[in-house]
């Protein structure tokens, strides 16, 4: 306990001292409680040690017996690490180190502000002057940190000692990756096509622009202790490889908005030794590879898989980037580093509970898929799933047809410039127009401007005359529509039967394109509501934001009525036309079925792509 805080009683109140100021002198170099026979009490007045509860100065003697050890191994035998190697006169508790270690990772969290802790630990009033340890509480736990990795790897007593260390030897391998001679079967290499994947070695490429380093000091002032034995390549390779390509300009992304590659050249650098980090990881497991982190000099250049693993990564080294933005660039490699093992470490020592939970997620929501899957395909013929008409293939479809007739000497047309299939085209068309009209007309509210109301009569009179103009053509091809519009109990069929046979083919393929287009503005909306959720912040945000969604909203509440209208058409036509099945294609449009993908699964269920059921609607 030679470094617990202690406070005596002067007769009013307690006061606090030290352990040195009442006379207790630490003794190295042999057991506790046997005393030296020849100590050197070079330090009774001021040896400084870091400890977890503060900054202590004790009185400190060292053994000068006949077996005498270095002051620097007694230091090490007491678990108390040297600040130098040669005439120590400061140290730290390995306790203190593995404590500030364990702090970085989780919290990451500088090393100035965990010695800032440390420091009203020891005098919360500010009073006490204490001797500033600060640089030296950052050499030796940069040290201390070499050496952990070092002593993990198996290299601390390795015949061809620590120099032996080749690139990547400190880094943490994930167990699950194919490593061939370890956890591969002999004959991996003659595996079929089909099983390629199993022992396939998936990596992704990604970069982090959070991570910029200013230009502070350099390589020979501040060299890497690792050396690209860990996860950073080695830097004198990489950076001759990036002067071979310094004149190069970055060839323009053809992803939409994809600026990290488009403004690489761009980027503000000044004052910037690196511009950020880019890694390679494997997107299987999430897993740093050894020697597969660099520093950038100008934006990405790498995009070239799919793989999101690297992404998920960044958020747990972000936090790290203000405490190592002025670092020097050797100590930034070897912290860096540090994280990047302890990230490799919690997924390695975490694999056994993740893969347990994976797999008992995962294999009831399997079984749910395919009994999705295999209802979905039973309800609809599979006649059905090969044709998918749109309006475009249909009327041209119909117009091959009237080209046919025409060319055997056969018109059935009635108007020199209207045919029976554009006519009803046409008659579909107004109806959707007059949709549009209803939705627009009472949606325009109480307080719509004059410009807005003129707009609006403007095109309902257009509509008029179009429908108008179409009725006088309708006319000559069913002369009995005329008495039927005179007739309120009207009975008469008002088209022949080659009418009824195109109007429902072009209302087929209206059914299956008013479909597509509600899919789209339900995705549109998710996608939306989604953002805003996420990134959209303060009112003015926000009112934007449910200006844009009501207004997607309208056109989803549009094609609902649009697609009704259609299946009311086809529930008509399919009596005379004697279709029976048309319904397992069209189902009816219940009000609960118009709905993105995942609002109708369980309130506060994490619903994420991979969660996602099939609709069955």
């Amino acid at each position: 306990m030679s470094l617990h805080h202690v406070e005596v009683w002067t007769g009013k109140y307690f006061q606090c001292t030290s352990l040195r100021d009442i006379g207790l002198r630490v003794q190295l170099g042999h057991p506790s409680g046997v005393p030296c026979c020849n100590p050197i009490p070079a330090f009774d007045h001021e040896f400084m040690v870091l400890n977890i509860n503060g900054i202590h100065s004790v009185a400190l003697h060292f053994c000068n017996c006949e077996s005498v050890q270095t002051h620097t191994t007694q230091l090490l035998h007491a678990r108390w690490y040297p600040a130098t190697s040669t005439d120590p006169q400061m140290a730290a508790t390995f306790r203190l180190l593995n404590h500030f270690q364990m702090y970085t990772f989780e919290s990451k969290g500088s090393a100035f502000k965990y010695y800032q802790a440390l420091s009203h630990l020891t005098d919360n009033t500010g009073t006490e002057r204490l001797k500033d340890c600060y640089e030296s509480l950052l050499c030796m736990s940069c040290q201390y940190r070499h050496l952990i990795a070092l002593k993990w790897a198996g290299h601390v007593h390795d015949i061809s000692g620590i120099l032996g260390t080749n690139s990547g030897e400190l880094a943490m391998v994930y167990p699950t990756c194919p490593q061939p001679g370890k956890n591969l079967p002999p004959d991996w290499a003659d595996a079929p096509p089909e099983k390629w994947w199993l022992y396939g070695f998936f990596i992704g490429i990604n970069t982090n622009f959070c991570m910029c380093h200013c230009n502070k000091s350099s390589e020979e002032a501040d060299p890497s202790l690792s050396k690209g034995w860990a996860y950073f390549v080695e830097g004198s390779g990489f950076k001759s490889v990036l002067e071979l390509h310094a004149g190069f300009t970055q060839e323009k992304s053809s992803c939409a908005s994809h600026n990290a590659v488009n403004l690489a050249d761009l980027k503000r650098v000044c004052g910037l030794a690196a511009t950020g980090i880019g890694a390679i990881v494997c997107t299987r497991h999430n897993f740093k590879r050894p020697s597969a982190v660099g520093d950038l000099q100008k934006g990405r250049r790498m995009a070239r898989m799919d793989g999101e693993a690297s992404e998920h990564g960044w958020s747990n080294i972000n936090p790290v980037a203000t405490s190592t933005r002025e670092m020097g660039p050797g100590l930034r490699h070897d912290i860096l580093d540090d994280h990047f093992g302890d990230w490799n470490w919690q997924k390695v020592s975490n694999f056994g509970v993740f893969l347990l939970q994976k797999f008992k997620d995962a294999i009831p929501r399997r079984n749910q898929h395919i009994s999705n899957l295999v209802n979905f395909e039973d309800a609809i013929p599979a006649e059905s799933l090969a044709i998918w008409h749109t309006m475009a293939s249909v009327r041209l479809e119909l117009s091959q047809v009237e080209a046919d007739q025409l060319k055997h000497g056969l018109d059935i047309s009635l108007h020199s410039k209207v045919s029976p299939s554009v006519l009803i085209a046409v008659g579909i068309k107004l109806e959707t127009q007059q949709c549009r009209l209803i939705h627009e007309t009472s949606n325009i509210g109480a307080h719509a401007t004059q410009i807005q109301l003129s707009t609006l009569q403007q095109r309902t009179n257009t509509l008029h005359c179009q429908i108008k103009h179409w009725i006088k053509i309708q006319t000559l091809y069913m002369p009995c529509v005329a008495c039927l519009r005179e007739t309120i109990d009207a009975t008469t069929p008002d088209n022949t039967e080659e009418d009824i046979h195109i109007e429902w083919k072009l209302r087929r393929a209206q059914g299956h394109e008013v479909l597509h287009e509600l899919h789209q503005h339900l995705w549109l909306k998710h996608h939306l509501t989604g953002f805003k959720r996420d990134w959209i912040t303060g009112q003015r945000g926000h009112t934007r934001s449910c200006g844009i969604i009501n207004t997607v909203q309208k056109k989803i509440d549009s094609a609902t009525t649009k697609y009704r209208i259609t299946w009311n058409s086809l529930d008509a036509l399919a009596q005379p036309l004697l279709q029976t099945d048309w319904m397992t294609e069209f189902l009816m449009l219940e009000k609960e079925d118009v709905c993105g993908m995942t609002e109708d699964q369980a309130a506060g269920e994490c619903v994420s792509e991979g969660r996602r059921l099939v609709s069955v609607s």
